[in-house]
């Protein structure tokens, strides 16, 4: 869910603190950074990085927040970089300017090829790095100019809320004190993912607290101040006490739905993105001792009987040279992101 809201709330003083629980920022005054902006953007996926675009073309001062090291969110860090649109869109390029330029910019990495992937779940299949790369490309100016600030590894801790109004929002930055180590020697996300809304230093990481602000009054005029929650989980709504529901609504002449109720706890099913490479000499696999424990698996399946492995590899690669569905059209060095599941797909 993507929240665009201005300036509103539940009224009444700080709400608090991220994903410690309430309260958990107020345990002792803190030394902040204070940042002014008239668009503040909370999470730098795909959605977050269109709206900044979107506000940096027509002028505004951007802040944009993002808990990796990545912008881009599905087309990047998610490992999910096939772009999903209609067929009507593409037959007649409905497509914002913006993501009209992400998608050229992306065929240009690979010298105008129309489908690098050569997939067939999309017509645009890439590699998660050029995702970012592309995304970095079109917002450099912006940041060598300071019309945007982009702070990656930085997680929002609470929203300060009054007469409705959202007057500040705080955030933590992550600064890793290893600085010799890369992000993508760290470790998993989930492995320090708390550490990065605690307040105090921890083993792995220094921080910078953040205060992001509307923008000082000019000429007597107050700027605009705008609060947009692009999280991938909608983490603002509950600091900002918002309203919301989860899960799946029940079917209505309106909606259709697999159940004639609301479930709270009907989502989509979660993946794990990984990718895998046809290589010159086969692999031989070892089979986990858990593979076959029904707690845990078994996972590795094909739900329909046309869904073989060819069909499987081909349907979100991201390297390919032979445009098809089945084995014949893999060759050595191709690389399929897989996210496959009966829970997802």
């Amino acid at each position: 869910m993507k929240l665009l809201f201005n300036l509103k709330g539940w009224g009444g003083g700080l709400v608090g603190a991220g994903i410690l629980g309430a309260g958990a920022a107020l345990a002792q005054p803190l030394s902040e950074t204070r940042i002014p902006c008239e668009i503040f953007i909370a999470g730098g996926g795909l959605g977050g990085v269109a709206a900044a675009y979107e506000a940096l073309q027509l002028g505004r001062q951007v802040c944009m927040t993002e808990i990796t090291d990545w912008i881009g969110g599905q087309v990047s860090a998610q490992g999910v970089s096939a772009l999903d649109e209609r067929p009507l869109q593409r037959e007649n390029e409905i497509f914002p300017q913006g993501y009209r330029e992400f998608r050229r910019r992306v065929r240009e990495k690979y010298g105008g090829d129309p489908n690098p992937g050569k997939c067939w779940v999309s017509v645009l299949c890439f590699s998660p790095q050029v995702g970012h790369q592309v995304l970095r490309e079109m917002v450099d100016p912006y940041l060598q100019s300071g019309q945007l600030r982009l702070f990656t590894e930085t997680v929002v801790k609470d929203l300060q809320i009054e007469d409705y109004q959202i007057r500040s929002v705080q955030a933590i930055r992550n600064i890793p004190k290893h600085a010799g180590v890369q992000p993508e020697n760290r470790g998993d996300l989930s492995s320090y993912f708390l550490d990065f809304y605690r307040l105090e230093p921890t083993e792995d990481w220094d921080k910078e607290i953040l205060r992001f602000e509307p923008p000082p009054e000019r000429q007597g005029k107050t700027l605009p101040w705008v609060v947009i929650d692009a999280t991938e989980t909608g983490e603002l709504l509950p600091l900002a006490r918002v309203p919301y529901r989860l899960g799946t609504d029940g079917e209505s002449r309106w909606e259709p739905s697999s159940k004639p109720y609301r479930d709270p706890y009907c989502t989509q099913g979660f993946t794990y993105t990984f990718v895998m490479e046809r290589s010159a000499v086969p692999q031989v696999p070892i089979k986990p001792k858990f593979y076959n424990d029904p707690l845990h698996g078994p996972y590795y399946s094909f739900e329909h009987p046309r869904f073989n492995f060819g069909m499987v590899f081909t349907y979100r690669r991201i390297r390919g040279q032979v445009f098809g569905f089945g084995e014949e059209a893999i060759r050595v060095g191709d690389q399929s992101m897989q996210n496959w599941t009966w829970g997802n797909d």
